[in-house]
């Protein structure tokens, strides 16, 4: 009898108007997602790009109790001080005649593009994760190499010259 390793479910802080969220990660899984759209008080946030609830401890057990054997909650993220992004925005350029992706520059004018990696059909892949913006959407659209994916609900891109990723 095998059985499949359980999904990690990260938890981390989201400060968002003054009010405390925890943001859920985890690598794509149907099943999580799916248990995740029908719990309770959790919600996805397609300015964040991921599933939210309100922080409070009676939350934390109810998320225990829902994910058990179903997912391993992660909690180191949550109990960290928040990061803000920088007051300057970044911009990432793909560099299509090297086929390689170019380091983060800072342009006042230009939004945050967050590069979060993930495996599917035992490929690496970096999704582009930002801020509804509809410019940014058009740029995104129209770059070679940049695909989008309904089943993400994101764009994303091949990581160059890797089949998976080692941490």
């Amino acid at each position: 009898m095998t059985t499949t390793p359980l999904t990690i479910l990260y938890l981390n802080r989201l400060e968002h108007q003054g009010k405390l969220f925890i943001k859920f990660y985890y690598k794509p899984h149907a099943g999580l997602t799916k248990k995740l759209e029908q719990a309770g008080g959790i919600k996805f946030s397609k300015q964040y790009n991921c599933f939210v609830c309100h922080y409070s401890m009676e939350q934390l057990q109810l998320i225990k109790q829902t994910f058990y054997r179903q997912a391993i909650i992660d909690t180191r993220y949550l109990h960290r001080k928040t990061t803000l992004a920088a007051t300057d925005s970044t911009f990432i350029t793909l560099n299509t005649a090297a086929g390689t992706i170019a380091l983060p520059q800072t342009n006042k004018t230009k939004p945050l593009v967050k590069l979060v990696p993930f495996e599917h059909a035992n490929k690496t892949y970096l999704k582009l994760q930002y801020q509804s913006d509809s410019g940014l959407y058009q740029i995104l659209k129209s770059l070679q190499g940049v695909k989008w994916s309904t089943t993400y609900g994101c764009f994303f891109l091949l990581y160059p010259g890797y089949s998976c990723l080692t941490w």
